[in-house]
């Protein structure tokens, strides 16, 4: 994983672990720490998908940063982006996968709707994903400070990196989570 600084655009240094970050001062100043934990400058990513030039915001990419992906597996439990999940891990041992994708179809390109609009694009996608015969279980994303409501999600089994990204778009969202056969929650930017 490497480090892109937004303001420049160029690769950084490898930082700590999300965890170090968790309770750090904050000034409210760029480059200081935020609420999240997270620097303002730098924002983890996965190489080849994120770059300084995306058409969505810092703000909203250091959100998408610090939310919780809740599973609601037989034992729920909460992916975070670049902390390994063995819960997730046993997931794919019991669904014999190597991949999976954390989607939503609620507040398009980040904008948050009225519930009965995100009601409706969660039923399209649970009816998509049952029409492509896809193994999904329920979740909700959340952001950890009660600043934006939870949305409704899935996590989808077996679902290429291409593949979740052509259904991300389909449902208008800035982004998504995947993960590998590291079982790495990784944020993937979509514009």
């Amino acid at each position: 994983m490497t480090y892109i600084d937004v303001a420049s655009g160029t690769d950084s240094a490898p930082m700590p672990t999300r965890q170090a970050w968790i309770g750090a001062p904050t000034s409210g100043k760029p480059g200081t720490w935020q609420p999240s934990g997270w620097p303002v400058q730098h924002v983890p990513v996965m190489d080849e998908f994120l770059h300084s030039d995306s058409a969505v915001s810092t703000n909203l990419i250091l959100a998408y940063l610090a939310a919780e992906y809740r599973v609601e597996a037989d034992a729920p439990f909460i992916l975070r982006v670049g902390d390994a999940s063995p819960d997730l891990a046993r997931l794919y041992a019991k669904f014999h996968c190597d991949c999976a994708a954390y989607v939503t179809a609620c507040n398009p390109f980040g904008r948050i709707n009225d519930g009965h609009d995100n009601e409706q694009r969660h039923a399209w996608l649970l009816q998509e994903l049952a029409k492509r015969s896809l193994c999904c279980l329920d979740g909700i994303c959340q952001d950890p400070q009660g600043q934006w409501p939870g949305e409704p999600s899935c996590l989808v089994l077996g679902l290429s990196l291409e593949a979740a990204k052509k259904l991300g778009r389909r449902y208008a969202q800035n982004g998504l989570v995947w993960c590998g056969p590291d079982a790495v929650p990784v944020l993937v930017l979509l514009r």
